[in-house]
């Protein structure tokens, strides 16, 4: 089974964060930390800003470019893959994601619980996100999960997505798989 991120892995949830705020996003301005550093606002100020948007907020993440590309590589492997994602402590943060999954997947189901209890939900499932410290957890409790490389967990001053992650991701599921 595959489990995959919703926000930073199939949908821009920094790019919705600056609409938000005013702020033009440029991805490769963006470094490791939090969209708030990015945006300058305090992350109390972010998170309420975010909360009083509401379910909307979260409905209208604009998917990736490469969103349809990366739907289609999972679901070669696992055609029902599970989104796993974090949800702010709002209430509409999950309706808001159930209503995005339906908007842009054409499906209901979504999994919502804390980045750092992910891995209860990876027994013989591999997960793919783009939180870091995540990642690390799933990894120290011995299974596994592979970093979606952004511009804000990794070093990098550009924009890495694209084909060649693509193609890592492929050979990661494909190994999983075998």
């Amino acid at each position: 089974m595959i489990c995959c991120d919703l926000d930073g892995v199939l949908g821009d949830f920094c790019k919705s964060a600056c609409r938000l705020f005013g702020k033009e996003h440029i991805e490769s301005e963006r470094k490791i930390g939090c969209v708030s550093d990015y945006i300058g606002v305090s992350i109390n100020k972010f998170w309420r800003e975010i909360d009083l948007a509401g379910e909307d907020f979260w409905a209208n993440i604009e998917p990736y470019p490469y969103f349809d590309d990366i739907v289609k590589l999972i679901s070669k492997y696992d055609n029902n893959f599970i989104v796993l994602t974090s949800p702010s402590k709002h209430p509409t943060s999950y309706s808001g994601k159930k209503l995005w999954m339906n908007k842009y997947l054409k499906r209901n189901e979504v999994v919502c619980c804390p980045a750092k209890l992910k891995y209860r939900f990876l027994y013989n499932s591999i997960l793919i996100d783009d939180n870091l410290d995540t990642i690390k957890i799933v990894k120290e409790k011995n299974m596994s999960g592979t970093l979606f490389l952004q511009t804000w967990n990794t070093e990098s001053s550009f924009p890495i997505h694209g084909a060649n992650q693509l193609l890592d991701l492929d050979r990661m599921l494909y190994e999983f798989h075998k």
